[in-house]
């Protein structure tokens, strides 16, 4: 259970140059699931979680915002899933199974429709590594699955842990064709990505307080000058990264944990509708759900504090700003936002 105490946006600008009033709210979110081992091989779960059923990015609830009715609730994951000796496979509705260390590109409140297999190779104590693919439909026509819009993917993952120190480093490919450019049937053109993400997350564990670094790479390789954007200014912005420094960890009771993430997407760097919704309030137009969670740039600066296991209180603020306009003649958009979360799991 997540309870958001305060989400509160300020110095707000749109595109049209248009100064928002600040915004203050308080939000909820309750995810309940299950996880059944059927045989040593063969297991099956599921997940009911609060949010409507068009904001794939957030499961939060707004309280107050109609009137105390009921909370809509929905089911985010079925699934049936297969492992034997390094071997894993699963066919359903998941979370999204590939190794990322933030939301930044994907956020894990998505759970994709498909199939997943991976291997997890063990080359010595220390090292393993994990080749993983998958075949995930997003929007199905009910005809041939080369109609559909789908994510087709690839990664490679190595863990290498000798000793208090980590290291966690992937890199693959994410093929993603003719998606609308924006969600819920609202679309004006559609956009290919052909997403190369790599990332890395390495802890340095010797000390008492744990220091760890990480960073984001993503480069979208299709060339988007005879797609339909009517934005021709956005068609060559496709590059996204991050940067990130956490000192401390929030494991257990009394841990404090600080960090700070540089972060630059453009804005068909990766799908903005399938990342996170945390760091703005950039919503789109025609009446489709979900946040615009690309073309910008800025810090999210976050404290954190574990009450125990699985039990903390975590504070962020993000300081951003557009990178291009999102048309000829638009301004530059700008959002503060400030965000204190309870989180609670067992």
């Amino acid at each position: 259970m997540r309870s958001r105490l305060i989400e509160s946006d300020w110095d707000v600008t749109t595109q049209d140059g248009k100064k928002l009033d600040p915004r203050t709210s308080m939000r909820l979110r309750l995810r309940f699931g299950f996880n059944y081992q059927y045989s040593k091989t063969l297991s099956f779960g599921g997940r009911i979680r609060t949010g409507s059923a068009n904001e794939q990015q957030s499961p939060h609830i707004t309280l107050g915002a109609n009137e105390s009715a009921n909370i809509p609730i929905g089911l985010d994951r079925a699934f049936i899933k297969y492992s034997n000796k390094g071997f894993t496979a699963w066919t359903g509705k998941h979370s999204f199974p590939f190794y990322t260390y933030d939301d930044l590109f994907v956020t894990q409140d998505i759970s994709p429709e498909g199939i997943y297999a991976s291997y997890e190779y063990k080359v010595s104590s220390a090292l393993k590594i994990k080749p993983a693919a998958s075949f995930f439909v997003i929007n199905s026509n009910g005809k041939s699955f080369q109609r559909d819009r789908t994510i087709k993917a690839f990664q490679l993952y190595a863990n290498y842990k000798p000793g208090a120190n980590e290291l966690n480093i992937s890199t693959g490919l994410f093929v993603i064709d003719s998606v609308g450019n924006t969600p819920d049937g609202t679309s004006s053109y559609p956009v290919n990505y052909h997403e190369s993400f790599s990332n890395f997350k390495y802890i340095y564990g010797q000390w008492r307080i744990p220091v760890s670094v990480a960073a984001n790479v993503i480069l979208n390789l299709y060339d988007l000058d005879n797609q339909g954007i009517t934005e021709k200014n956005l068609q060559d912005q496709k590059l996204g990264y991050s940067a990130t420094l956490e000192i401390g960890k929030l494991k257990q009771a009394k841990d404090l944990q600080l960090a700070v993430t540089y972060a630059h997407i453009e804005k068909y760097a990766l799908l903005d509708y399938f990342a996170q919704d945390d760091w703005m309030r950039w919503g789109f137009s025609g009446g489709a759900g979900g946040t615009r969670s690309s073309n910008f740039k800025g810090f999210e600066f976050r404290a954190s504090y574990a009450f125990g296991p699985n039990c903390n209180l975590v504070a962020r603020t993000y300081l951003i700003e557009g990178i291009s306009p999102n048309k000829t003649g638009a301004t530059i958009e700008t959002n503060n936002r400030f965000r204190l979360d309870f989180n609670i799991g067992f």
